[in-house]
């Protein structure tokens, strides 16, 4: 097989909430160009969601932290449906709720809406959503339905 390395830009720590028009349009990009290759692709993505859990963590307590995760959780859930859940409400928490992954979200967001997602083409099971520690995590699954039908044949 072969591997592909995207890093998310450092920028991430504080300017989440501002890079998410570009990471969309990466995203897109990525989604298109590997949608070409006519290939099965995995996407293997940082899912760090807010790391302001516990006053007692390295950047302490946030109000926002649960919220936060509450939207991912909800866009995890249902992309197509809830998209707005990980590009606004997410977005206007991110900066306070201090989350490494979710750039890669949104880039991921950005290839599955190259991909079919508003055609209903995407599938989402949520392995995990917790906050074991000072921050929380996201394992989720995302699969494309015509991919599904294919193995099923």
């Amino acid at each position: 097989g072969q591997f592909v390395v995207i890093s998310v830009p450092s920028k991430r720590h504080d300017s989440s909430a501002a890079m998410v028009p570009e990471l969309l349009e990466l995203g897109r990009g990525l989604g298109q160009l590997l949608d070409e290759q006519g290939v099965r692709v995995m996407l293997l993505l940082s899912s760090d969601l807010a790391h302001t859990h516990r006053q007692d963590g390295p950047y302490g307590f946030s109000p926002t932290a649960a919220p936060f995760d509450a939207a991912i959780g909800q866009w995890a859930t249902d992309p197509a449906g809830m998209g707005a859940s990980l590009t606004e409400t997410a977005r206007d928490l991110v900066d306070r709720a201090l989350s490494c992954g979710f750039p890669s979200l949104v880039l991921a967001h950005g290839a599955m809406e190259a991909t079919g997602l508003a055609e209903g083409k995407w599938a989402s099971t949520i392995l995990a959503l917790e906050a074991p520690t000072y921050y929380g995590m996201l394992v989720a699954w995302f699969e494309r339905r015509e991919e599904l039908s294919l193995a099923a044949s």
